[in-house]
């Protein structure tokens, strides 16, 4: 299973995203809408790693100083031992593209 915390636009384009790739691969994804950044929730993130044990953070800011890049260092954090693999953050300047690693 993949994990992906989208926030604002990004919801749209990472639930056509998991849909396809249910439909194409066989594979699900479990798709988080953060509706709230502060506070963000903690909870229901970290339940889905360990359930997951990945992380994929979607949204709309820049990848480097981004929430997602904060997102990512709170999971790295408090989360690292669930993880089969680092976190992954597909930000603004790539958010039409997930990485190939991600879908693995």
């Amino acid at each position: 299973m993949l994990r992906s915390s989208p926030t604002g636009d990004t919801l749209h384009f990472a639930l056509n995203v998991a849909e396809r790739i249910q439909k194409d691969l066989g594979k699900s994804i479990e798709v988080i809408d953060l509706r709230s950044l502060v506070p963000w929730d903690e909870e229901t993130v970290y339940a889905s790693i360990r359930k997951t044990s990945k992380a994929l953070i979607v949204h709309e800011d820049r990848v480097f100083g981004g929430f997602g890049a904060e997102l990512a260092a709170s999971i790295a954090k408090k989360a690292f031992r669930d993880l089969d693999a680092s976190s992954s953050v597909s930000g603004h300047s790539h958010a039409r593209r997930l990485p190939q690693s991600a879908l693995s």
